[in-house]
């Protein structure tokens, strides 16, 4: 009976010794640290996966934001990152993330366009950054950092950002007795100018007038003093007289100006207005910094041109475009991503987005980024972030610009529809779409 206990002695013992061993943090909680255990052993890394556009990743880990983090690694050893290149799009990229995120998985960041990210905050998909970003946020333009923000919480961090500008024919200009070197500053300058330079050929004006041109529309709009909400934010604004004002000078350009080419009335891409202002159908166009690069890819443009601020009235304003970098709601490694987010979109990696040819979101990009020292097209990009807005802080945005203003924009352009009643009507669509009608 002694000799049974005994071995059942030995056996508890060597249960409890294997139980203590098996003591130590699991791999999928491993410390950020990097601090070696007591044995001299290393821990395991921590591992991210990103989303970022395939763009980005054109040349696989040579790609310059693999290489930027290829340095960032050599002071982190304790992470591991895989970088999943993912073709951009709202279907393609946005709506991937969603389902995955919403079925308890996807990467731990992704890169998000800057009209996704209150989108994917208002479906709790995303972690809320504010105390992480804390004062650095000033360092940042003011505009991405609106673009990120959803009642009072921060959800992304700015990366790259865009605005939009006014694209002119020098040569154009000159021919029409224009100054060259006067582009429109106001909206009377910008209709007169556009009046002037519409002959032989040549239109003053052009748009991606296939989607409606309500892209293009939004800055007047905010140069009126319109706006698509109201002070409470609950019902839209765009009907307004000062939106009615806007829309209507706006969709005049198009329908009884003269100055906008039928064929503009069907286009959708940039590629459309890249290739009629090279081939001069039309001598100004509204464009982002995708159109410059565009342009300069062109190799049979004979005739001056430049860029400046768009035209203004009651104030100055322009779209903004641009990447923030988000984290999975679903990650339980903040702490991780946030360093490679600090990292990333710090000041020492701005060669990294001039290898991409982008303008940073970063006040001080102008000290540290060769394209804006070296081109001053991109510099009136730049400068022109100090007045860049985002689209609508609301989830509904992408529903009522697609299902109300576009569709309103497109009978008066096409069916000549009365702007002030398809305006009205699309304001009472849009506040049921606000009100979850």
């Amino acid at each position: 009976m002694r000799k049974k206990v005994l071995v059942v002695s030995v056996v508890l013992l060597l249960i409890f010794s294997i139980l203590a061993g098996c003591g130590q943090q699991p791999a999928e909680q491993t410390s950020d640290s990097g601090a070696d255990s007591e044995n001299g052993a290393p821990v395991e890394k921590t591992k991210l996966e990103i989303w970022v556009y395939d763009e980005f990743y054109k040349q696989g880990d040579n790609s310059p934001i693999a290489q930027s983090t290829k340095k960032f690694l050599e002071d982190n050893p304790d992470l591991e990152i895989t970088f999943i290149p993912t073709p951009y799009g709202s279907t393609s990229y946005r709506d991937k993330y969603i389902q995955a995120a919403n079925g308890g998985g996807g990467p731990d960041i992704i890169l998000s366009d800057n009209i996704w990210v209150p989108q994917l905050a208002a479906m709790e998909l995303i972690h809320p950054l504010t105390d992480k970003l804390g004062a650095k946020k000033d360092e940042f333009f003011q505009g991405p950092i609106d673009a990120a923000t959803l009642n009072g919480d921060i959800y992304g961090v700015p990366f790259d950002a865009g605005s939009m500008v006014l694209f002119y024919n020098k040569t154009a200009f000159e021919k029409a007795g224009l100054d060259p070197e006067k582009p429109p500053k106001t909206w009377d300058e910008f209709k007169a100018a556009a009046h002037a330079v519409t002959k032989d050929g040549t239109y003053g004006y052009g748009l991606m007038g296939g989607w409606g041109g309500s892209f293009e529309w939004l800055p007047w709009l905010w140069q009126n003093g319109g706006d698509i909400l109201d002070e409470s934010g609950t019902k839209v604004a765009f009907n307004n007289e000062a939106g009615m004002e806007t829309t209507e000078f706006f969709l005049n350009l198009i329908t009884k100006e003269g100055v906008v080419p039928e064929a503009a009335l069907a286009w959708k891409s940039w590629d459309e207005l890249v290739a009629a202002f090279s081939n001069q159908t039309i001598a100004m166009v509204q464009g982002m910094t995708v159109m410059l690069q565009g342009l300069y890819a062109q190799e049979n443009i004979d005739f001056e041109w430049g860029v400046a601020p768009l035209p203004g009235k009651v104030t100055q304003a322009n779209t903004l475009g641009g990447g923030h970098w988000v984290v999975n709601k679903n990650s339980n490694k903040l702490d991780a991503a946030w360093r490679w987010i600090d990292y990333i979109s710090s000041s020492e990696n701005l060669g990294m987005l001039d290898a991409y040819s982008r303008i940073s979101a970063r006040r001080d990009a102008a000290e540290y980024q060769e394209l804006l020292k070296n081109d001053k097209n991109l510099l009136v990009f730049f400068e022109a972030l100090e007045y860049s807005r985002p689209r609508p802080i609301i989830p509904e945005w992408t529903q009522i610009d697609y299902d109300t203003i576009q569709p309103a924009f497109m009978r008066v352009i096409h069916e000549g529809a009365d702007i002030r009643e398809v305006m009205n009507e699309a304001a009472e669509i849009s506040n049921k779409i606000l009100a979850g009608e």
